[in-house]
Order: structure tokens, then sequence, then C-alpha cells
């Protein structure tokens, strides 16, 4: 199946994006200064099989944010290797994750208890970004050659959640280690408000990543950073995922969102 390379840099839309200076009037306040790095802890510790751990019900949004991350939620289509799984459950154990043995998808085509997406978001320079984060239990291409554990993640950037009638200006998504920084989507990749996206085999490296369909996909049930039990938030900042670094945690969120700026240089 071939991706459609509607992920690049376009020089035209973003110079038009950049003249835009919405009024980020949403009383919500920025992200928090980050302080340290909390201290991590073995997934060992306090782990469960990575199709034992019971994901978080989608709750009615409220706030403001929380209904622009269920509005601007992305949908999936898993084209090879693993479904993605509930990292954590509410009472704080983490996934056990999986071997990179066998095959990229073996052991993990889904969970009995479904599926999960987590979502943070936060006003950034004069834009609202929302972060949607998946988990895997593993990541691997042939030859048994991988990882246990893996996120992946894609930033949607919005003009103000405050307005009637939000509108979707860039999207970003991390691949071989840097991001794709995508001004003003291609139509093609967006049904309504929601990214369609692929989650597939990268060619360079093998490894997986999300990059933009033009087919519909599956949605999961959104849990925000805010909605998380306080167990579930320190499992997810404090234990060692490996390779993968977890996207939403104070520090690893405010990185991102920097990285990850599509726009003209913040000043």
């Amino acid at each position: 199946m071939k991706t459609l390379s509607c992920l690049y840099p376009t020089l035209l839309a973003a110079a038009a994006v950049r003249a835009q200076e919405p009024s980020m009037s949403t009383g919500n306040a920025p992200v928090k200064p980050p302080g340290p790095a909390p201290a991590s802890v073995s997934w060992k510790d306090n782990d469960l099989p990575h199709d034992k751990i019971q994901p978080f019900s989608e709750l009615e949004p409220k706030t403001p944010a929380e209904k622009a991350g269920v509005r601007f939620k992305p949908q999936i289509k898993f084209v090879d290797g693993c479904h993605s799984y509930a990292a954590v459950d509410a009472a704080g154990h983490n996934s056990g994750g999986l071997k990179p043995k066998g095959q990229p998808e073996g052991k993990c085509k889904g969970s009995g208890f479904g599926s999960q997406i987590y979502g943070r978001s936060a006003p950034f320079g004069n834009k609202w970004a929302i972060m949607y984060a998946l988990y895997f239990p593993k990541d691997m291409k042939v030859l048994n050659r991988g990882y246990r554990h893996a996120f992946e993640h894609v930033i949607v950037w919005i003009d103000d959640i405050a307005l009637k009638d939000p509108k979707i200006l860039a999207v970003t998504s991390r691949r071989n280690k840097e991001y794709q920084k995508i001004v003003s989507p291609d139509p093609r990749c967006m049904d309504g408000d929601s990214v369609k996206l692929f989650y597939e085999s990268e060619v360079l490296d093998g490894y997986h990543q999300l990059s933009c369909s033009t087919f519909p996909g599956e949605f999961q049930p959104l849990i925000m950073w805010e909605q998380l039990t306080n167990e579930a938030r320190t499992a997810l900042e404090t234990v060692n995922w490996g390779r993968d670094k977890m996207p939403l945690g104070d520090v690893a969120f405010n990185e991102s969102l920097e990285q990850a700026w599509p726009f003209a240089p913040l000043k």
C-alpha cells in the first residue's frame, strides 16, 4: 500500500498561515514550565501483560480543550505491525510490552479490552497544539530486530479553540527522529476535522511511524492528560519505556512542541 506524500513542506501555505495572528482567548493556562524530569523506574516494577491493561473510557468533554481534543481526534489505519494498546490503567499498572521477536504483528493485533489514544493540549506561540499519542507493545522489523515498547504521536495545530469554528492549520508527525511539518494538510488526508493516518513501516529503517493516509481509519477512545488518574499519569511519566520517550509528560511535551513548531520562528 502506497502512502500519499502529503506530509511535505509547503512554503506558500506557510507564508499565508504566518500572516494570521489569532487571539488565544481560550481562558486556558499555558503549559507550566517543566521542572526536573521525574526519576524513572523499571517497567517490570508494576507491569501487567500487554493485553491485560484496561483502557480508560472516553469521557464526555466539558472544557474547551477537551471538546477540541475530541473534535480533532485523528483516525488510524494499521497497515502492518502491532495495533495500539493501552499503556497504563487507572490504578497505575503499566504494560509489560512484548519482546521484539517473531513477526512484527505477532501477539499484538488488538486487545479484547480495546485500544486507547492519549491527548494533551496547550496554547503555544499564537496557536493551539493538540498532541495525540499511541502506545505499542513492541516495534520491530524483520529478523527479530526491534524494541519492547513504542510511542508514536502526531501534533495538530489549531488557530484558536475559542473560535466558533476552529480550523486545523498544520500537522506534524515524528519520522526518523525528526518532525515532518505540514502547513495546510492535503484535503485528501482529511475527513472533516479528523486527520487520516497510516501506521506503517518506514521504508528506510523498517520501523513504524504515522503518516498521511487517503483511507479511512479507526478511532480509539481518547483520554486527555488532565482526565487521567494521578496513578496513571505517574506511571506514564516515570516508567522507563526504553528507546521511545513517552511524549506527554511536562518536559517531553514542551520539548516536542518546540521541535515540532511548523510556522515562522518564535521570537
